[in-house]
């Protein structure tokens, strides 16, 4: 029975490809399905396994409810691509497919040419599965060829199994031959654990070995932790993590905080060892505070004791608060005093509305302390402003205090 139902459902996949190519009429396709019935049924008759009229009659109609099946599934996955409405209703069909139907069309899938329509497909169709039966779909998505789709699949079995199974999900991934298919099921995994139990999934992480998966996978389960208790999930990082795996689930965990609650974000940052990881937090904090409220976000930089810190965390937050706010930003500029966290600042808002207003970055660059960063960025603001008005660029840089050798590079710019 295996053997004639693949059969005859490897032709009606091939019949249904042609039907909606145009390549074959309907009229043939009917003929050919009718002649494929007989041919099964000789087979069976011929390996002497004959059935009664009844059975071979069922036999039919089963085949005939297959192809119907299959043809059903390929043209909606043809017309998933014209608008949502379709797509909602590829995953309806998908929906009602039970899981030997859905290995059955997933093999089917597999010969699609277009790499786009297979990838949906298989995308879709093994999702459904490791919903129904995880293990199903792993054992299936495994006996692929190994490539980029079998990764993806990978990943998505193991998100989809990590919501009923986590330990069983992981344990899974971590299984697979070594590659980017384990990592991606494993990340998924562990993002998912994470999303119902992140204390369990960060503890999980305590027994993976140091490297850049790690430090990956350390960022994203803080950052979903993060979401319903950040400070919890900062205790953790700084309990049990270290190095960059550490940096990096902070800086997520600063990111993810700074939006929620920045000053409580704040005074976590402030609480830290100075060092890189201090560093690394505070900026992500900045970020995610200068782009909601970044008055109040200045206000913590001023409080920063001179130094390096300060002067790269006045370059993050003018970054943000000139990309939203250009005006805001530049009268936080003027009340700053000389020096290099004003130079810091000033070099970065040229750098953002360059683009935008160079006349306005050149005039603010000339405004620097330090010579060597003045002259950078005033060249910067001149390359910006002969893109877009070179005769006023011109005649700015003729004027400037740029060394001669620059006013003639930047002159000689002109086609």
């Amino acid at each position: 029975m295996k053997v004639i139902t693949s059969k005859f459902s490897l032709v009606a996949f091939g019949l249904a490809l042609g039907f909606f190519l145009g390549r074959v009429p309907l009229r043939e396709a009917h003929e050919s399905v009718g002649s494929t019935v007989v041919s099964t049924n000789s087979l069976a008759h011929a390996a002497g396994q004959g059935a009664p009229t009844a059975s071979r009659g069922r036999l039919v109609a089963l085949s005939a409810r297959q192809e119907d099946q299959d043809a059903a599934f390929f043209r909606a996955l043809a017309a998933a691509h014209s608008g949502d409405k379709n797509q909602q209703q590829l995953q309806a069909l998908i929906g009602s497919l039970r899981p030997q139907e859905i290995g059955r069309i997933i093999i089917l899938a597999q010969q699609l040419t277009n790499r786009v329509d297979r990838a949906l497909a298989l995308a879709q169709l093994t999702g459904r599965l490791s919903q129904i039966n995880p293990p199903a779909a792993a054992e299936l998505a495994t006996s692929l060829d190994p490539g980029r789709e079998r990764d993806r699949l990978f990943g998505v079995i193991a998100s989809a199994w990590a919501t009923s199974d986590p330990q069983s999900a992981l344990a899974w991934a971590q299984g697979l031959p070594a590659g980017t298919g384990r990592s991606q099921a494993t990340r998924q995994a562990l993002t998912s654990w994470a999303a119902g139990d992140p204390k369990a999934a960060a503890d999980s992480l305590l027994s993976q070995p140091s490297g850049s998966l790690l430090n990956n996978l350390a960022g994203e389960v803080t950052s979903e932790w993060a979401s319903t208790d950040p400070a919890a999930a900062g205790r953790w990082a700084v309990d049990n993590l270290s190095g960059q795996a550490q940096k990096d689930a902070l800086s997520a965990l600063g990111a993810v905080w700074g939006r929620k609650s920045p000053a409580d974000a704040a005074a976590f940052a402030a609480s830290i060892s100075a060092g890189d990881t201090q560093n690394a937090v505070v900026d992500s904090v900045l970020t995610s505070w200068a782009a909601s409220d970044p008055v109040s976000a200045a206000k913590w930089v001023d409080q920063f004791p001179e130094g390096k810190a300060r002067d790269e965390s006045a370059r993050t937050l003018v970054i943000s608060w000139a990309i939203n706010d250009p005006a805001g930003a530049a009268n936080w500029l003027q009340g700053q005093s000389p020096g290099s966290t004003r130079d810091a600042a000033v070099g970065s808002f040229v750098e953002v509305v360059d683009r935008t207003d160079p006349a306005a970055a050149a005039a603010w660059a000339e405004s620097i302390g330090d010579e060597r960063e003045r002259l950078l960025e005033m060249q910067t603001a001149a390359g910006a402003w002969m893109n877009a008005d070179q005769a006023a660029a011109r005649a700015w840089v003729q004027n400037s205090a740029l060394p001669d050798n620059v006013k003639q590079r930047l002159l000689g710019s002109e086609r």
